[in-house]
């Protein structure tokens, strides 16, 4: 897993411009198995929990900042980047999808 600082975050967008929203969209597909072993794909587009929720798929979600960890998952498969610094409690081979973003395709488990 990689962290990018909110301030390089505002770096590269003033570097870039209009052309870093394009870069944070690039596609990826965000397979997630659900907790009734349900199989559903949903193309990457900003956070992986807005991913989720943009293809119609129920995540737990409270703080949605990286505080709380309660919408912590296992990542199954892939590498994640952190747009802010994860402050919720988590396992190793645990996530945050409310502050994190897919590096490729990526499988998660709910």
């Amino acid at each position: 897993m990689m962290f990018i600082s909110q301030r390089a975050l505002m770096v590269f967008h003033q570097l870039l411009g209009r052309n870093f929203n394009l870069i944070l969209e690039l596609l990826f597909m965000i397979k997630i198995i659900t907790s009734s072993r349900q199989h559903h794909s949903v193309e990457s587009k900003g956070t992986i929990l807005q991913s989720l929720e943009q293809g119609s798929v129920v995540h737990k979600s409270q703080c949605r900042t990286g505080i709380c960890g309660y919408c912590k998952c296992k990542l199954k498969s892939g590498s994640v980047t952190y747009v802010t610094e994860p402050l919720g409690f988590m396992s190793n081979d645990e996530i945050l999808p409310c502050i994190s973003i897919a590096n490729g395709n990526i499988e998660i488990e709910n």
